[in-house]
């Protein structure tokens, strides 16, 4: 006998481990990343109504107080000025064809997720129906555990030269992130081996059933259509039926505050990952410390990390520049760490 799961359990813990949007926006960039992007990640907003704009619509509805001509017309003014022309028009002329409010709210309420999601679209190795099985399926995968493990012992036993871990993230959690924005997710994915994209079809909504199981929600991929080429390999990932509100100001927060910690500072225009950030198609760029601010700094540390006999050791040097800008050592430390 074993422990059993409840579907719902799965909500709870991407709850839990994926604290807040701006959390779950950094974690699908980081996949990315680890998927060995060649092209960088694009994050794309399409936002025609918030989620609050959204219920407040459909509250709207419901009370009926309104003519049908005076509540489509609210709903309209209810669009984000930066709303893509052709959602608007989807929008409008999904709410022109209804004769009755319950027509309205359908209408509505099928419209949100095809004009209001977020996707995610990355270049690398992509994955496999078998990958999709195995691994994006399992929450808590080993897999990247085991391949940052394998990398860390190759390093300590001298068959490898240190560098940067295969892997940002290894806890096999990172999928929840998607729930965390969204109640569906469409994922079309392909390994340059592939002949055609790989199909997975999340709605997260089924597991807030209180009497299913976990084993009791059928998830599987199929086979979904062309490549955009016979060699190409990425994935995209649509994520809708948003469940946050997303404006400009909020999407520059975390572009500020979680997506600038990705960037590194130090490398070149060349050499940085790309990350391109879009809210209805306007491009909102992520800061990048100045370089000549490094140039007035007061004071520097480099540091290295290697594998010594007695153990891992870091070796610091610490330089200090005094009022006359003569700059020289204040002092070396080396630190074993075991």
């Amino acid at each position: 006998m074993s422990f059993k799961v409840s579907a719902r359990t799965v909500l709870e813990l991407g709850a839990e481990l994926i604290s807040s949007d701006a959390v779950a926006i950094f974690e699908l960039v980081k996949n990315a990343i680890d998927a060995g992007s060649p092209s960088g990640v694009e994050l794309r907003f399409c936002v025609t109504l918030t989620y609050s704009a959204y219920v407040e619509s459909l509250a709207q509805i419901d009370a009926a107080d309104d003519s049908l001509d005076d509540i489509r017309a609210a709903i309209l003014k209810r669009s984000q000025p930066s709303a893509k022309p052709e959602m608007l028009q989807y929008l409008r002329e999904a709410m022109e064809e209804c004769r009755s409010f319950k027509e309205l709210r359908a209408a509505v309420e099928s419209s949100y997720p095809k004009t209001c999601w977020v996707e995610v679209r990355d270049t690398g190795h992509g994955m496999t129906k078998e990958d999709i099985l195995k691994r994006y399926l399992v929450i808590g995968t080993p897999s990247r555990k085991r391949e940052v493990d394998a990398a860390a012992k190759s390093v300590a036993e001298g068959s490898a030269k240190m560098s940067p871990p295969p892997y940002l993230g290894e806890k096999g959690v990172g999928r929840l992130s998607a729930m965390r924005l969204g109640n569906v997710l469409h994922i079309e994915t392909a390994t340059s081996a592939d002949k055609k994209l790989n199909v997975l079809d999340i709605d997260w909504s089924a597991f807030e059933d209180l009497s299913l199981m976990i084993d009791e929600i059928d998830l599987a991929p199929v086979a979904g259509g062309e490549k955009p080429g016979a060699t190409w390999s990425g994935t995209n990932i649509r994520i809708s039926q948003l469940t946050g509100n997303w404006g400009t100001v909020r999407i520059r927060d975390v572009v500020n505050k979680e997506l600038a910690r990705l960037v590194d500072p130090f490398a070149t225009k060349k050499k940085r990952f790309r990350i391109a950030v879009f809210f209805n198609d306007e491009r909102i760029d992520i800061p990048r410390m100045n370089e000549e601010l490094l140039k007035e700094a007061h004071a520097f540390a480099k540091a290295s990390y290697r594998i010594a006999d007695d153990g891992p050791q870091v070796d610091v040097e610490l330089m200090y520049r005094v009022p006359t800008d003569d700059r020289r050592p204040f002092r070396n430390v080396s630190r074993p760490r075991r």
